[in-house]
This record gives C-alpha cells, sequence and structure tokens, in this order.
C-alpha cells in the first residue's frame, strides 16, 4: 500500500510525500497489527489525528489505536459526530466543535449544489427490522433487494435523469451489485463493480477510468460509503436503503465535492452533483 500512495502522489503532485517528515499517516489496522514494532515510536507522538472519529469507542479498534498513543492529546473529525447504534462519543472525545453547515460550504464553494430525485421504490422498507447496530439487519434487507426489481429501476431512472453522467451506485450486497452491473452495461453504460475484495491498484484504476469518462457507473458493496474523494462524480445512486442518517449522508456526500474549490459556488455545470436515492430510504431515517 505504501507503494501504491508513493506513485499515486508522484503521479497526481509530482513528489512523494511518504519519507523524511514528522507526521505519519497510517490505517487504525495497520497501527493495531504493529503496535508492538512501533511502541518506541508511538510513546514519543504528541498529537494524534483521527478521520471519520464517529467510529471511535474505547472498545473497537479505533479507540484501541487512539489508546497506543499515552503522551499524546487528539482530535477527531467527521462529517457525521453521531452513531446509529446510539452510542455517545464523549468515553474519547472532551468537545464537540460544529463546523460550518452544508449550506454555507456549498456557498463558498467547498461543495457542489445539489438536486435529489426520489423515484417510487420497488419494496416496502416499513418490513425490514433494524438490528442492535440501528441498522437493518443486512440479510433482510438482502433478501427484499433480490425480490424486488430494485436492479432495473436504478438503470432505468439513470437513463431518465442522469444519462452520460458519471456515477456511484450503492448496492446490498455482492449479487446485486453484479445484477447492476450487468443492467448498466447491457443498457449501453459502461460499468465496472469493485468490493472489498478488489486489490488496491484496481481500486485507483477503476477510479481513474471513472474521472476519464472510460466508464460513466463504479458500483461498490460499503466500499466507497466514506472518506473517497473523486470530483468526478457527478451522480450518487442509492440502491442499499440505509436506516441511518450519517451513512446516508457520507455516502451522499461522495458526490459533492467540486472539480475545484470555489468551482461549484459558480454553478459550473460540471461541478453539480445529481444525487439521486430511493423514496423508501427517507421516512425510516433517524438522526443516528
Amino acid at each position: 500500500m505504501v507503494n501504491l500512495c508513493t506513485k499515486e502522489h508522484v503521479k497526481q503532485l509530482g513528489r512523494s510525500y511518504t519519507h523524511g517528515t514528522d507526521v505519519f499517516v497510517a490505517s487504525v489496522q495497520t497501527l493495531i497489527s504493529r503496535k508492538d514494532k512501533l511502541r518506541n515510536m508511538l510513546s514519543r507522538v504528541k498529537c494524534w489525528f483521527i478521520d471519520e472519529c464517529h467510529h471511535c469507542l474505547p472498545e473497537n479498534t479505533w479507540g484501541k489505536a487512539i489508546a497506543l498513543f499515552p503522551n499524546a492529546q487528539g482530535i477527531g473529525v467527521t462529517a457525521t459526530p453521531l452513531r446509529s447504534d446510539g452510542k455517545a462519543l464523549d468515553s474519547i472525545f472532551d468537545n464537540l466543535i460544529v463546523g460550518p453547515p452544508m449550506s454555507v460550504l456549498i456557498e463558498r464553494g467547498y461543495l457542489s449544489p445539489y438536486r435529489v430525485f426520489c423515484p417510487p421504490v420497488s419494496f416496502d422498507v416499513n418490513a425490514l427490522r433494524i438490528g442492535a447496530s440501528g441498522e437493518f439487519i443486512r440479510a433482510e434487507l438482502a433478501d427484499a433487494a433480490h425480490e424486488s426489481s430494485i436492479v432495473g429501476d436504478v438503470v432505468q431512472q439513470y437513463l431518465r435523469i442522469a444519462a452520460g453522467k458519471r456515477g456511484l451506485t450503492f448496492a446490498v450486497d455482492l449479487q446485486s451489485a453484479s445484477d447492476i452491473v450487468d443492467a448498466f452495461n447491457a443498457a449501453g453504460v459502461p460499468a465496472i463493480y469493485v468490493d472489498a475484495q478488489t486489490k488496491d491498484q484496481d481500486r485507483f484504476d477503476a477510479l481513474e477510468k471513472l474521472a476519464s469518462g472510460e466508464v460513466l457507473q463504479v458500483v461498490n458493496v460499503g466500499l466507497f460509503g466514506e472518506g473517497t474523494d473523486c470530483p468526478a462524480v457527478e451522480v450518487i445512486c442509492m440502491a442499499r436503503p440505509t436506516a441511518s442518517y450519517g451513512l446516508f449522508c457520507q455516502m451522499f456526500g461522495r458526490g459533492l465535492r467540486p472539480l475545484s474549490v470555489g468551482e461549484a459556488s459558480q454553478g459550473s455545470g460540471e461541478s453539480a452533483a445529481d444525487g439521486r436515492c430511493f423514496r423508501g430510504h427517507h421516512h425510516r431515517l433517524r438522526r443516528g
């Protein structure tokens, strides 16, 4: 992964930032797996930053990674400081500082303006149970999706509303994602599929193909819901209902990156996102 990131730095920025610096970037999983080898270095760290800090609880991987820095203070950042299971973040963080709202960020050109289209859904999410995590029970959600016409709905509505636009589609599971990719390609919309098992280089390549227009749809299962920065995305297709307001915002937010800061506020057609979701998502969303 380090070599891959170095190549991307050189390609996009003209130089590598992985060596000769006092700042280290690592995943929480890497910190945990290498904690013994890194113990001396970790004890010298004075400040840590963690992204997507709504994941942080003392008992989980994120919290355990933070605990590796006994002599440091920390800052967590997230666009969605809430959890669908209702658990609080104050077991790790002392203060919450609220940043500017989305409307201000759009006005200043840091996010793209958007439109939301809500076609009728082909299955009733009211029949789905919500588990202890605050999210729909995965197996029931998958079964409902397989029995519905959601695959055809996604392609039909994309062609009706956003034909020719580059986008990410979020699917329920591997079967649905594969079916959606096949349906897009059959309709003349170049599409590819990526998931957690896809090689790192293939993930990078998928987003590059999307940016260049070689493909118009990258269909994924839980892979690009957070942290993906791809300004080329013009449309988000929600083919997986969620009961989590935070998760919905994170997925929808993948389509709000402007091509360049300031461009979005000028109403550029290239930077404006068309967020598309199914109506059944909304009435079950909770602030959690």
